[in-house]
């Protein structure tokens, strides 16, 4: 009996070996997913007139992301997604000399690598890589100018997020993300700013296929 013991012993893992495999293999494929969040976008005006550098140069909306993926193992993913600014009130009306009201839109397309890191069976935790194109439509008011701006640019894409396996095939996903321009925007450069960054806070259901 002794001498079967080893043998007894390594059964439990194999077990949990042909477990772990079957999970990879259940990772792993195209999915799609859906969501919505808040959609902010900001001007960052440090070579604005003095009176109006404190400003609020920010408007926050609800935002819309919508995207497919391949997950290629248990660690690694590419997804390509499509995310926007949507409709909402507009930003009050400045009362106050220094003040601005900024309205935007925005939406961009991405691709984007998925670093993974699994955390038991059901949740996933998640750092994103990736490029975009990014368009953005800004019209700021002051108290003594009015000023529109619109223009596309080319961005770098960071974010972090989590999943949580709903069953075998659904998940839900929330995450954080931004888009960096990667030089100066033409729309922020028109009114006397640098760069115009879209950061997102998005609740998703995703499936896999």
């Amino acid at each position: 009996m002794r001498k079967f013991s080893p043998l007894i012993a390594l059964v439990p893992c194999l077990l949990l070996a042909a477990n772990a495999s079957a999970d990879t293999l259940d990772r792993e494929g195209l999915y799609g997913f859906v969501g919505v969040g808040s959609h902010s976008v900001q001007l960052r005006a440090k070579h604005a007139a003095p009176e109006y550098r404190k400003a609020q140069w920010r408007q926050s909306k609800i935002g819309f992301v919508s995207g497919a993926g391949y997950r290629l193992n248990d660690n690694f993913a590419v997804e390509a997604a499509l995310q926007a600014q949507g409709g909402g009130s507009k930003a009050n009306s400045p009362t106050q000399p220094g003040q601005v009201s900024l309205r935007s839109s925005s939406r961009a397309a991405t691709f984007s690598a998925l670093g993974i890191l699994p955390v038991g069976n059901r949740i996933e935790l998640f750092g994103r890589a990736g490029v975009g194109a990014m368009r953005t439509s800004l019209t700021v008011t002051g108290m003594d100018f009015e000023h529109k701006a619109k223009a596309g640019s080319f961005a770098m894409q960071y974010g972090l997020g989590a999943d949580v396996r709903l069953g075998d095939r659904s998940f839900l996903r929330t995450e954080w993300n931004i888009l960096r321009p990667t030089s100066k925007s033409e729309s922020a450069r028109a009114l006397a700013g640098e760069r115009v960054t879209a950061s997102q806070i998005n609740l998703a259901y995703g499936r896999r296929f």
